[in-house]
């Protein structure tokens, strides 16, 4: 073969030069941002995921991890800078400090604006779809935009000569990095008290706020959990538009954990689901009750399907006087099949999405409605095509950002049938 032919088989698998070594530093331009939290850019035919780093900028990468299709590396100076990058407003947000925010050095309106794309980005590829939606602000009184949301945290214990520390690890790491606040925790849940301290001989602490005014300290070790401070179960109020839904979870059970959240999520669904007295409704993954006591308040006839043992105590406790509410333990995988046609569902599945199996059998119940609550754009755009091949059609979506100073954010998406 001439070299020519060589030069033109080397163009198609992309003309890459030698593979990049880790440490080396090259400059690159940013052309997007990626599903995770990171600037994407090329080198020689090589993607770069960089860290700290937004779309529109060149910067000086460091390349921190190989892969046989592309690296991973940190902007370590900044040569042309976005105008959407602000100084961090936490300390420990930096270089080699600590991993739990992605994107503390972007203005809050311009991180929703990046998930957005994120979002589209991951309907074009996954579900064939062309979608933009607009990330919603979660607006909470009194604190800064992006700050002081979260009402629970949970923290990393130090081992060794740091047994006790407490903190959060580094990004892409194993290390603990010790703080003494963080900036995103609601102010209720005192976050300074709880650091100051030693928990010597626990993996985490969690700390967690209820909207009563609940404050609890909670110690993980091998996976059992025990309160040091405050109640093992809290009280929660949500007050959608006036009408009010109580709940008891207790420290170890799932509960949104923006202050916000829970009040906006029931009005969506409910908004969506448009619920009648008399229908008949799942709430899967369902947790403590949170969609199933407003869709019991508008008559419904509901089954709360839930694995987690402590959610599924709470939830016997929330509905012990609600007749219209069943509670079901186990795979909702496996107990859909025993169900018959329902009217209305909502779920609201763990990260990596309801899946395949679920879908068929949610569709195989012709429900007029399906509400899809989801923390990860890729799995729900996954999730979609599954639908869309179940006869079920995206009618809407809404985006909030339920996590700001992250990557994260959630989705609640409507599907009804394609043929109604």
């Amino acid at each position: 073969m001439s070299a020519t032919g060589r030069a033109g088989k080397n163009q198609q698998s992309g003309n890459k030069a030698a593979k990049l070594q880790v440490g080396q530093v090259v400059e690159v331009e940013i052309a997007a941002m990626a599903h995770g939290g990171h600037g994407v850019a090329r080198h020689d035919g090589w993607v770069i995921f960089v860290r700290y780093a937004i779309p529109g900028e060149r910067v000086k990468a460091q390349i921190t991890s190989t892969g046989s299709t592309f690296c991973r590396g940190d902007a370590i100076e900044i040569l042309v800078e976005s105008p959407d990058r602000v100084k961090p407003p936490c300390k420990h947000a930096k270089a080699k400090g600590c991993g739990g925010c992605d994107f503390q050095f972007i203005s809050p309106s311009a991180q929703r604006k990046f998930k957005s794309g994120i979002i589209k980005e991951q309907f074009t590829r996954l579900a064939k779809m062309d979608i933009d939606v607009e990330v919603q602000a979660l607006i909470i009184d009194g604190v800064q935009d992006g700050l002081g949301y979260r009402t629970r945290i949970s923290m990393h214990v130090g081992k060794g000569s740091r047994d006790g520390e407490v903190g959060f690890l580094g990004a892409r790491s194993h290390e603990l990095y010790a703080i003494d606040d963080c900036l995103i925790a609601a102010p209720a849940l005192d976050l300074p008290e709880v650091t100051k301290q030693r928990w010597a001989s626990q993996d985490r602490v969690e700390v967690l706020t209820s909207s009563t005014g609940d404050r609890s300290v909670a110690l993980e070790k091998n996976e059992v959990v025990r309160v040091a401070e405050g109640p093992m179960l809290q009280r929660e109020v949500v007050d959608v538009n006036g009408e009010k839904f109580e709940y008891q979870v207790s420290i170890d059970s799932f509960w949104q954990g923006n202050k916000k959240a829970p009040e906006v999520f029931i009005a969506r669904v409910l908004s969506e689901l448009e619920p009648k007295a008399g229908d008949i409704a799942l709430d899967l993954y369902g947790g403590v009750g949170l969609f199933a006591k407003p869709l019991a308040a508008r008559g419904c006839t509901v089954q709360l399907i839930e694995s987690g043992a402590s959610a599924i105590k709470d939830a016997k406790v929330n509905f012990a006087n609600t007749g219209s509410v069943s509670i079901h333990q186990g795979d909702v995988a496996k107990y859909l099949p025993r169900l018959n046609k329902v009217d209305l569902i909502v779920l609201d599945p763990p990260r990596a999405g309801a899946g395949n199996e679920v879908v068929v059998q949610m569709a195989k119940l012709a429900p007029r409605a399906i509400c899809y609550v989801s923390c990860d754009p890729a799995s729900l755009a996954r999730d979609t095509a599954y639908l869309a091949d179940a006869g079920y059609k995206l009618r809407s979506m809404a985006a909030f950002d339920a996590f700001p100073m992250t990557a994260h954010v959630e989705c609640i998406a409507t599907y009804i049938p394609v043929i109604s």
